[in-house]
């Protein structure tokens, strides 16, 4: 169809094939996100051990957490703020520079504030690529595919919560917690380096191959803005206004805030069902209410929960590994979700 007078925009018919250099920023996108999951739920999987060793309420247990997520909220429109003026793939490598160094440091810190100030650190760095890694997908891959390889790097997510789960409960209870934040920042600083020498950082559009003013001098618009800040007040004026995102904005934020206290607390949950059920973990674990292998009387809650209790102490194999069993049940449960959404995304 002939374009109107004084309209550039041109949209040609044929889609540029995926490279193997798309491939291989995607790849690195992908463990990004895998590493960041596991990292987050670490904490939920060594929660018991941190709660004992420091005599920790449930609050400060969860403010644990807390910290993390305030801070990632805050800063990941920071960050895609950044990502319109500067290279996508140096914002992303230093905030796992600084993801990776927090993390470790909270392996070795020996007060409890210290701890809470590190998550929050930890996220600030993931909040760099949470806000970036989608959008040089999008850069990179035609629309007939992008969907695909959208799904592909969302797997990370449900994978990583499992992995997380294992890791954190598994290296907790064999090497104590603080092994299991010394898992991760070897890895994540690997990826950091690769994001600078192998992850690619695409024109805006550059997949839609648009060409003309449309998208052309966007992002030279915005690198030239003499006030940034009356520019970002724009934009999240902008988006204020979009019903669309508002609407998708709360349903999300509902999920994430019924998701969040699950996979925050069920293994709590877990831990003294066993306990209630007479079945209580041979290693210490949070709640424990055994001594002896007897639950105290004085301690065990009324007997409508005996049934919950007793359901969930079948679920997973006597042969296996007690103190990994709460873990294990969420983990597969994020694994099957991961398959699900690989399967369905396309």
């Amino acid at each position: 169809m002939p374009n109107n007078e004084g309209d550039s925009i041109q949209v040609s018919a044929a889609e540029p094939r995926v490279r193997i250099k798309e491939v291989v920023t995607i790849w690195i996108l992908f463990f990004i996100n895998l590493f960041n999951y596991i990292d987050r739920y670490i904490v939920a999987g060594a929660l018991d051990e941190l709660m004992k060793e420091f005599h920790l309420s449930f609050f400060q247990g969860g403010l644990l957490t807390t910290a993390f997520i305030v801070s990632y909220m805050i800063l990941s429109p920071l960050f895609g703020f950044l990502g319109d003026r500067y290279k996508r793939s140096w914002l992303i490598a230093i905030g796992l520079f600084l993801w990776a160094l927090s993390t470790f440091l909270c392996s070795i810190a020996n007060k409890y504030w210290q701890i809470v100030l590190l998550r929050a650190l930890v996220g600030i760095g993931e909040a760099s690529y949470a806000a970036l890694a989608p959008t040089i997908i999008a850069d990179l891959i035609p629309v007939s595919q992008r969907t695909f390889y959208l799904s592909f790097f969302y797997i990370g997510t449900p994978i990583g919560g499992a992995l997380g789960y294992i890791i954190g409960g598994g290296v907790s209870d064999s090497w104590g917690w603080r092994w299991s934040f010394r898992v991760t920042p070897p890895l994540v600083i690997l990826l950091g380096i690769a994001s600078i020498i192998m992850v690619q950082d695409p024109e805006r559009g550059g997949a839609d191959n648009i060409r003309g003013d449309s998208l052309g001098t966007y992002s030279q618009e915005i690198r030239a803005s003499r006030n940034p800040v009356h520019q970002l007040a724009v934009e999240a004026w902008t988006l204020l206004k979009t019903k669309t995102f508002l609407y998708s904005t709360l349903g999300f934020s509902c999920l994430a805030f019924t998701i969040g206290s699950l996979t925050q607390w069920i293994p709590v949950y877990v831990v003294k069902a066993s306990a209630i059920a007479g079945t209580p973990y041979e290693n210490s674990e949070l709640g424990r209410i055994e001594v002896s292998g007897k639950v105290h009387p004085e301690t065990r809650p009324a007997d409508k929960w005996d049934g919950n209790a007793a359901h969930l102490s079948q679920l997973v194999p006597r042969h296996c590994s007690r103190a990994l069993q709460h873990q294990l049940l969420l983990g597969v449960h994020r694994t099957n979700s991961a398959v699900c959404l690989h399967w369905l995304g396309p």
